[in-house]
């Protein structure tokens, strides 16, 4: 990716569109509405598209990115997993752009339910 994160696996990510999700976006939303739709000149333009991403950033780290798993570095610097550091990697609008897309596909969540039904299904060590 071209986003300045290199990460080992992909990041986890729950389902987008919850009800936490959904009352985030919304609260963000009406908080920054003037400069979100204010769009008359460029620089005004430019200002609604910036604070959109920001608004998205935070609102996917606090509700959507649960984790990565290995090693992290952006920009260099190796980073665990905290929102605050999602936040910061979500600001790159590639990362951002991968975490949505995966986030809304429904076959991510089919395959970790199906992978956790065998796990529970599969005979202990014990036999049991």
């Amino acid at each position: 990716h071209g986003c300045g994160a290199r990460r080992a696996t992909p990041p986890r990510v729950a389902r987008s569109g919850g009800h936490q999700y959904n009352e985030m976006l919304n609260k963000r939303y009406e908080a920054f509405k003037h400069t979100l739709e204010l769009k008359d000149t460029k620089e005004q333009r430019e200002a609604a598209e910036e604070r959109s991403l920001k608004i998205m950033a935070e609102v996917l780290a606090n509700t959507v990115l649960v984790g990565w798993t290995g090693p992290l570095t952006f920009k260099g610097e190796p980073l665990e997993y905290s929102v605050a550091n999602s936040e910061k990697l979500l600001l790159v609008k590639e990362f951002q752009n991968d975490v949505a897309k995966k986030a809304n596909d429904f076959r991510n969540y089919r395959y970790d339910v199906e992978e956790a039904d065998a796990k529970n299904s599969s005979p202990t060590s014990s036999g049991n």
